[in-house]
């Protein structure tokens, strides 16, 4: 039974004066159960305000004090006898602790309170109420949508902590609100009285739900602004602020500018997640602020990795941050033994995040990724789309083997709708497993059935770097690539140089027949043949003369007329594609037509015939039954224009080839790739007959001897039969005195006639490099040295025991930089 009026009456005084929670507590276990609704209220307000939301011990109250324990039983016994103030009192007071450890306590939150009691709300009490459901997790949607239509009216009977906290709330809950929160950001401005607390949580809020409201985010930004306003600013307040205008994608350089100076000064107060806030908010809006991140990396030990408080999302998040603005190498120092020793404890999108940052800051970090790459990989199948894009890119831009991981992620990207991933995220998965040299063709050939249909909406960079990828990767996709050819030809004023190149050259690799293309993207170079980068126009005239393009010598005289003016300035590799390239334009055209490279011939001969010899054991095998059926041939032939033949008879113009499976498009080991296909070609303009034995077809023969000299006897019939002792070369009488001269200066003895004819010798075929294109590098650093390993010959699976694998395509990775390549926003949540 309820004591007097006049007993409440004291009782609430005391209440109201008491200088702590203990003596309230003890009140109400002594006369708690004569306290009438408004007490109950007042005692719950006055123990949140002692301990509600001061963690530790206290965070555990309501679990470990019987007092309290009791308090809440008894507010929820009487809970629907509460008027609307005491129902919010109430409420918002249990908030402040963890409800989940008391049944009563929970229970009072299960309240159904339908619109028609809400109307009975006054502003304030609409406000506390949905404030305090959110701060306990309660967000039921009736409740926060009945009180959003009563608020609207009131917005200016509000004052700006309840404007602020109402926001807040709704944000939490991730409910949108339109017309509250139109209301608010008009009402919001005019509101006196507005701490930092405020301002913060407004900004967050409307930044969280992507609420545009300019005139609000301009009003907070000059508050903020103003001279010596953020000095009350807690750290918190400062990164929220950040990281809400940072989402919002609200650039204020000024604001943004008083923040970093504010924080620099308090670094070391801040808070591992604070930290991650406030770098992360100053990446996302590409606000250079060089002073805040050498401030956080000079910090970073005591502020993130060794705070108690630090989070592996704190560490993913602040990584990411410092990766994308190119900030200090040594924070990467500091924080790379915390992911090493805690790297289990990261979630999915924290391991991708980490491994991505570690990438893009070019951090040589071997224990990070093969931690990480221990972690990930039995963990895949729980990444989404983008994490599986990002940790693909991570890997490949890192250069570190992870073959079983590239292995799981093909697995899985391939048992997820692909229609479910970004077009930036195929085509980053794509470029990745390209440039790692993984093979993947069931994952390339799943992305080629779904990419037609987005082609058309790709821009310049993104087309030329899917024509790479699958070019790269060796996987024939002839549909995809018509498609491709279709939206390059209509857009090709958007491509600069180097996509020109890289698009030219993609084309050559993948063997796919474009002439329009080609033609359309000739015309386009030639407006501005200056402006390539060496490498890029070395790689553009090879693709040109790979594929088989004669429709106009005029464009290839330019071609060379600008490689002329820049040769200086070419590597080995790139002279040695510009050799294939003359090559190809003097056995394609006219006899008579000068051509701006021919008084560099040998020059460029001597870049192209720069390798060592690397017989294969196949070639050797081949070489052997020759030599019992009494077939005389030179071993490693080179002829007069530096063309390599596995074995020769020079006199007769015949050879034999062995073809090892990096002949061929890696994807179906059946179709010759482009490099193979333009030195066939120019041999036949030569007048050589040769005969190629195929890697697939010498494995079916299975070690008989009579099977394998019958085999390449039909072999020598096909090459003698297509040599043709009239055909054209570029041995002429010139070719051969500046190929005498070549020699001379090099041995200081000049060749045999013999020799000015065939040059031949035992030189090893020039490395694959110089026989191939290479793909342009979109880095735009026409200075970076390009290496060039030896060519080497591989076997196919079933004689890999036998055969020496002695070719490798040595292909430039480019690394594609544009934000779709970047990992999504890791909201950190305040």
């Amino acid at each position: 039974m309820e004591a007097p009026l006049w007993q409440q009456i004291e009782w609430g005084k005391a209440i109201s004066n008491s200088s702590d929670g203990e003596s309230v507590l003890s009140l109400f276990a002594a006369e708690g159960s004569r306290f009438n609704t408004r007490n109950l209220a007042n005692a719950a307000s006055r123990m949140a305000k002692a301990f509600g939301g001061s963690g530790g011990p206290h965070l555990l109250l309501l679990r470990d004090d019987e007092r309290a324990k009791a308090l809440a039983r008894a507010c929820r016994r009487r809970i629907r006898e509460f008027n609307p103030q005491d129902l919010a009192t109430t409420w918002a007071s249990f908030a402040k602790f963890n409800i989940e450890v008391n049944e009563d306590a929970r229970r009072l939150f299960d309240v159904v309170v339908d619109s028609r009691e809400l109307s009975q709300f006054d502003a304030q009490e609409l406000a506390t109420t949905i404030w305090a459901f959110a701060c306990a997790g309660r967000f039921p949607e009736s409740l926060f949508t009945a009180a959003a239509e009563l608020a609207v009216p009131l917005v200016d009977d509000m004052t700006a902590p309840s404007l602020a906290n109402s926001t807040w709330a709704y944000a939490k809950a991730g409910l949108r609100a339109p017309l509250f929160f139109m209301a608010v950001a008009d009402a919001f401005p005019r509101k006196s009285k507005r701490t930092p607390q405020d301002l913060t949580n407004a900004a967050w809020a409307f930044a969280k739900l992507g609420v545009e409201a300019p005139r609000l985010f301009g009003d907070i930004a000059d508050d903020a602004a103003a001279a010596g306003s953020l000095a009350s600013f807690e750290p918190q307040h400062l990164a929220n602020l950040a990281w809400a205008f940072a989402k919002a994608g609200i650039e204020v350089r000024q604001l943004f500018g008083c923040i970093a100076e504010s924080a620099i000064a308090r670094i070391r107060d801040f808070k591992p997640q604070e930290v991650a806030n406030i770098s992360w908010a100053f990446a996302t809006a590409s606000v250079r602020a060089p002073r805040l991140f050498a401030a956080i990396a000079d910090a970073a030990s005591c502020v993130v990795v060794t705070h108690a408080l630090c989070r592996p999302p704190h560490v993913a998040i602040t990584a990411w941050a410092f990766a994308k603005v190119g900030g200090a190498p040594r924070f990467f120092q500091e924080v790379e033994p915390f992911v090493v020793a805690r790297v289990r404890d990261f979630n999915e999108r924290d391991l991708a995040n980490t491994a991505w940052a570690f990438a893009k800051a070019n951090r040589t970090a071997p224990r990070v990724f093969d931690r990480i790459a221990a972690v990930a990989t039995p963990r895949l199948s729980d990444f989404n789309t983008q994490d599986l894009a990002n940790t693909a890119w991570a890997f490949a831009k890192s250069n570190y083997p992870a073959p079983r991981l590239y292995h799981v992620l093909a697995k899985v990207i391939r048992a997820k709708r692909l229609d479910a991933f970004l077009t930036s995220q195929l085509t980053t998965i794509a470029w990745a497993f390209a440039t790692a040299g993984v093979e993947a063709p069931r994952l390339f050939r799943a992305i080629a059935e779904v990419a037609p249909s987005r082609v058309p909406s790709l821009d310049a960079k993104v087309l030329s770097n899917v024509a790479w990828s699958f070019a790269t990767a060796g996987v024939e996709a002839p549909d995809l690539f018509q498609i491709i050819a279709a939206a390059v030809k209509t857009r090709l004023f958007e491509f600069d140089t180097s996509y020109l190149s890289s698009t030219a050259w993609a084309f050559s690799m993948a063997v796919v027949s474009a002439p329009d293309l080609f033609d359309a993207i000739a015309s386009e170079a030639g407006k501005k043949l200056d402006d390539f980068a060496p490498a890029d126009l070395a790689n553009m005239a090879w693709a040109f003369a790979s594929a088989d393009w004669t429709t106009d010598p005029a464009f290839l005289k330019n071609i060379q007329a600008t490689a002329v003016k820049k040769l200086k300035t070419f590597v080995d590799r790139n002279l040695s594609q510009l050799h294939l390239v003359l090559l190809h334009c003097r056995l394609s055209f006219p006899p008579d037509i000068a051509w701006p490279l021919d008084d560099f011939r040998a020059t460029l001969l001597d870049a192209y015939k720069c390798s060592e010899p690397r017989p294969s054991r196949f070639q050797q095998d081949v070489a052997e039954v020759l030599d019992r059926i009494r077939w005389n041939y030179n071993f490693e032939h080179l002829t007069a224009d530096g063309l390599s033949l596995d074995m020769a008879q020079p006199d007769t113009l015949c050879a034999i080839e062995v073809d090892g499976p990096t002949h061929y498009l890696r994807s179906t080991q059946r179709v010759l790739n482009a490099q193979t296909r333009l030195k066939s070609r120019l041999l036949k303009a030569l007048g050589w007959g040769v005969s190629r034995v195929p890697s697939f077809e010498w494995e079916l023969i299975d070690g008989d001897l009579d099977k394998q000299d019958a085999y390449v006897k039909r072999k020598i019939k096909l090459a003698m039969a297509s040599a043709r002792h009239g055909g054209r070369s570029v041995s002429s009488v010139a070719t051969a005195q500046a190929l005498q001269a070549a020699t001379t200066l090099r041995t200081g003895t000049p060749p045999s006639a013999m020799m000015m004819m065939m040059m031949t010798t035992a030189a090893e075929e020039p490395a694959t490099a110089s026989a191939m294109g290479a793909p342009p590098s979109l880095k735009r650093a026409p200075s970076q040295p390009l290496q060039k390993p030896a060519k080497k010959k591989q076997s196919p699976p079933a004689i890999k025991k036998k055969l020496k694998s002695t070719s490798t395509s040595l292909l430039l990775s480019f690394v594609p930089t544009n934000s779709s390549h970047e990992p999504l926003e890791d909201v950190m949540m305040m």
